[in-house]
């Protein structure tokens, strides 16, 4: 990352998560008019896999990870 500060970093990320284009440091991503995507899938979003379809008891947590509230 030579020549590339952490404020540039954090930009690049954060506009890229708001499917943002990164064309300039001096521009906000609500400023970006380019789009850009990211794919992830949700086993690198969350720590534990989630179910498919989880009960609707309220209070409850299933697998650790759903909460119906």
């Amino acid at each position: 990352m030579a020549g590339k500060s952490t404020t540039t970093a954090i930009n690049f990320t954060l506009k890229k998560l708001l499917n943002k284009a990164n064309t300039s440091n001096l521009k906000t991503d609500a400023e970006e008019v380019i789009g850009s995507n990211i794919q992830a899938d949700s086993s690198r979003l969350f720590g534990q896999s989630i179910p498919s379809s989880p009960t609707r008891t309220l209070n409850t947590v299933q697998g650790s990870t759903v909460e119906y509230v």
